[in-house]
C-alpha cells in the first residue's frame, strides 16, 4: 500500500467513523464522496430501462431522454434510483463491513460494488418487483396507502384488496379515492399502469410470462391467445381501438390522442375526442385493462 493510499484509507477510516456515530456532517461529506459514482450507474440504468417512461413524463437526466414536453411531470425515477444506490452503499452495515476490512480506500470498494452484479440485480428487483418506487406524497395519505396503491397496480378491486389486507372495504374504497385523486392532482396517474413486459424481452430476454392478472400482455401473446382474443372481442370499438394502439402496437399518447381526435373516438359522450388530454387517455386505458381482466376471470370459469 502505498503512503498516498494509507493516508485516504486513514481518512476514510475517521469519515466512516464519525458517520457511525450519528455525524450528519460526516455523512453530507460520505454521500459527495460517493456522488460521482451513484451518479453514472444511475444514468446507465435509467436509460437502460426507461421503457415507456420518456413519453409519460420529462426526464431529468443530463443530456435528457426523449422529449422535453413541459406539460409532462418530472420523471421521479432518476432521483428514486440515486436515493436507492445511496443507500444501499452507504447505510450504517455496509460502513461497519467496511471498517472491518483492510486494504484500499473506501470508494474503491464502492466502484467494486457499483458495478457487481449482485448489485445490478438488487437495483432490479427494486426497480421492477413489488418494490416499486410509491411516491411520498401517497405514502403520506395513511398509513394503508402504500399497500393500496401496490394493490390497484396489480388491477386488483377494491373488495380483493380488502380480502388480501384484512381491511375494511368501505376504507379501502375511500383510501382508493384518494389514492386516484391525489394522483390526477399530481398528473401522475400513469403510475398506476400495471407493468409492461415488453421492453424486457427487448432487454437481454429479462421478460417474466405474462399474469394475465397483472401485467399486460405482450405482442405475441395478444396474437396466440385465444382466451385473451375471446375477452378482447367483448370490449367495445374505442376500448379496442386504445388497447391496440397503446399495448399492442406500443404508441405513444400524443399520436394516440390524435388519432382519436381525427377519427372524432370520444372516451366519454361528455368529453369530445378533440378535447380529451393524456390522464384522461391514461385513465380510460387503466380502465379497459381492468375490464379486460375482469372478463378472462369471468370466461375461466365459463
Amino acid at each position: 500500500m502505498t503512503d498516498v493510499t494509507a493516508t485516504k484509507k486513514n481518512e476514510n477510516a475517521k469519515l466512516i467513523a464519525r458517520v457511525l456515530e450519528g455525524d450528519t456532517r460526516a455523512r453530507a461529506q460520505l454521500s459527495q464522496l460517493v456522488d460521482p459514482e451513484v451518479q453514472a450507474q444511475t444514468d446507465r440504468f435509467c436509460r437502460r430501462f426507461c421503457q415507456q417512461n420518456k413519453f409519460n413524463s420529462q426526464c431529468t437526466l443530463k443530456p435528457p431522454e426523449g422529449s422535453m414536453n413541459k406539460e409532462l411531470p418530472l420523471c421521479e425515477w432518476a432521483n428514486a434510483s440515486y436515493g436507492w444506490m445511496l443507500a444501499d452503499l452507504t447505510n450504517n452495515k455496509r460502513l461497519d463491513t467496511f471498517s472491518q476490512k483492510e486494504g484500499a480506500p473506501f470508494i474503491h470498494y464502492v466502484r467494486v460494488i457499483v458495478n457487481s452484479m449482485p448489485f445490478y440485480e438488487r437495483w432490479k428487483d427494486w426497480r421492477f418487483g413489488r418494490r416499486v418506487h410509491v411516491p411520498e406524497f401517497i405514502e403520506a395519505l395513511n398509513v394503508d396507502a402504500k399497500k393500496i396503491f401496490l394493490a390497484l397496480r396489480t388491477g386488483d378491486s377494491a373488495s380483493l384488496i380488502a380480502s388480501k389486507l384484512a381491511l375494511p372495504p368501505e376504507q379501502v374504497t375511500a383510501t382508493a379515492e384518494q389514492i386516484l385523486l391525489t394522483l390526477l392532482e399530481h398528473n401522475k396517474l400513469h403510475l398506476l399502469d400495471p407493468p409492461t413486459t415488453r421492453a424486457f424481452s427487448e432487454l437481454n430476454d429479462e421478460a417474466e410470462e405474462f399474469d394475465a392478472v397483472s401485467e399486460q400482455p405482450s405482442q405475441e401473446q395478444w396474437l396466440q391467445s385465444e382466451q385473451l382474443n375471446k375477452a378482447f372481442s367483448q370490449l367495445d370499438g374505442v376500448e379496442q381501438f386504445v388497447l391496440e394502439a397503446m399495448v399492442i402496437d406500443q404508441e405513444d399518447a400524443e399520436s394516440v390522442l390524435q388519432a382519436l381526435a381525427q377519427l372524432d373516438l370520444p372516451l366519454s359522450p361528455n368529453i369530445p375526442a378533440a378535447s380529451t388530454n393524456k390522464q384522461q387517455l391514461y385513465y380510460f386505458k387503466r380502465k379497459t385493462l381492468a375490464k379486460l381482466h375482469t372478463l378472462l376471470h369471468r370466461d375461466e370459469h365459463n
